[in-house]
């Protein structure tokens, strides 16, 4: 346990150490759920209580659904020594990376399809705009400072290593991945640069690509020459070869979905993020010519007749998912090993199907014999099927949730209680009753009538 005070000479008690990473931890507050403590695990550098006291004083603006940035709330103290500081508890979040890879998000949320994806990349732009309103910049945006829930929301953490302007001081961003770094940012000192709204616009797009594309790197690609460059992907940034441009001297991953099954217009959006920006990283495109595109992309998506999982833009004839399935080879069958026959093989199908059927035989007549002479058995069955009924139908009305929907929204909505819902549907959904904001797209919740 760690005591430490706040400015405002506020006492918290830190409780328990959740996870940590090179120079801090993440620490719960002692009856403060909201928020979690960064303490820092060696004496931070000079200017970054400097830093922090700027950034608690000029917080980007928040939408009402949820926290989109992790933003500092206050400093804290060990006696007079700075250690950390408060920030708000983003939880039941995964990591972007878990999301745009379409393995891990099997895993953990079946069908979040691609409408999701495209809303979650909106989400994030919006995010990301809101830190750049207030002449801030993220800098170090990667997969692992992106935390993304069920209802495709976007937080961003570890907002204390962002660019942060307060009137006419900067703070640098002293970090950054080499993969989501702009080709006039890569190998120099992060310490030494002040970064530019460009450098930012270069990684949301590096973002984007990958949430609509499988999880594919834009840059990644196979080089027909074969000649080694060191790692295919760094090597195309710094040379501003984008692989899905045509005539490009490097082809695309044989596995990756074909560029044009995205919507033209975010075609013409990766083309001047990642190759017209190479030479005039001015042309790459903004937040919020983002947010219009991937707005329009979405509200042009269709659901493909043969398989409901697929969704591809209606401008387009063909399925694109369907076209990359069928052109996949399927693995050929394992072969059979033949094994010598043993005294204790399994016993023929016929026997078991004979077993079965004499049970079956067993369980009918059992039911005829003590079934109930008189009409009270068959009045009850009548009755309680039609309290079911009543139940299910009558009073309750069934509302399929959609990835940007919470409990108090649907509340609302029907002029119920959130209570009313999780009791109508805890025993469904088990973990309703200990978080309400566990609801996830799909799921089916009885709402309770107004009677």
């Amino acid at each position: 346990m760690l005591r430490v005070t706040d400015s405002r000479n506020r006492n918290f008690t830190l409780s328990k150490d959740i996870t940590g990473g090179g120079e801090a931890r993440i620490w719960s507050v002692q009856g403060k759920p909201q928020v979690v403590a960064k303490i820092y695990h060696n004496t931070p550098a000079k200017n970054r209580e400097e830093k922090l006291k700027a950034m608690v004083a000029n917080p980007p603006k928040q939408p009402k659904t949820h926290t989109a940035i992790a933003w500092p709330l206050d400093l804290l103290y060990s006696g007079k020594k700075f250690v950390g500081f408060l920030m708000p508890n983003i939880s039941g979040n995964e990591p972007l990376f878990y999301f745009y890879n379409p393995k891990k998000r099997n895993e953990i949320i079946p069908g979040f399809n691609w409408k999701y994806l495209h809303r979650t990349a909106f989400n994030f732009v919006v995010a990301a705009e809101a830190v750049h309103t207030k002449g801030h910049l993220i800098g170090d945006i990667n997969e692992s400072n992106l935390l993304v829930n069920a209802n495709t929301l976007v937080s961003i953490v570890d907002t204390d290593s962002f660019q942060i302007r307060d009137k006419q001081k900067i703070f640098r961003c002293p970090v950054g991945k080499p993969e989501f770094t702009p080709p006039e940012l890569q190998g120099i000192n992060f310490k030494d640069r002040n970064r530019m709204i460009e450098h930012d616009l270069f990684g949301i797009g590096i973002v984007i690509f990958r949430l609509l594309m499988e999880g594919y790197h834009p840059f990644a690609g196979i080089i027909p020459s074969g000649r080694s460059v060191g790692r295919v992907d760094l090597y195309c940034i710094q040379q501003g070869v984008f692989p899905y441009q045509q005539n490009s001297s490097v082809t695309p991953p044989p596995a990756a979905p074909l560029f044009n099954t995205l919507h033209p217009k975010l075609q013409k959006l990766f083309i001047r993020c990642f190759s017209e920006g190479h030479s005039t990283p001015s042309k790459r495109p903004t937040t919020t010519e983002w947010k219009k595109v991937l707005n329009k992309a979405e509200k042009s998506l269709k659901i493909c007749f043969k398989d409901r999982n697929h969704l591809y833009y209606n401008q387009l004839k063909k399925c694109p998912w369907c076209i990359k399935m069928s052109a996949q080879k399927p693995l050929p069958p394992p072969k059979q090993k033949s094994l010598p026959p043993s005294k204790f093989s399994q016993k023929p199908a016929s026997s078991k199907r004979g077993q079965k059927l004499l049970l079956l035989l067993f369980i009918i007549i059992v039911g005829i014999v003590y079934m109930p002479t008189d009409k009270s058995f068959f009045l009850s069955l009548k009755k309680r099927s039609a309290a079911l009924w009543h139940e299910s139908i009558v009073n309750y009305s069934i509302y399929t949730v959609r990835p940007d929907d919470y409990l108090s929204k649907i509340a609302h909505k029907y002029g119920v209680s959130v209570d009313d819902i999780v009791s109508a549907n805890k025993r469904r959904y088990p973990s309703l009753a200990k978080n309400p904001d566990s609801i996830l797209p799909g799921w089916r919740l009885k709402i309770p009538r107004q009677q």
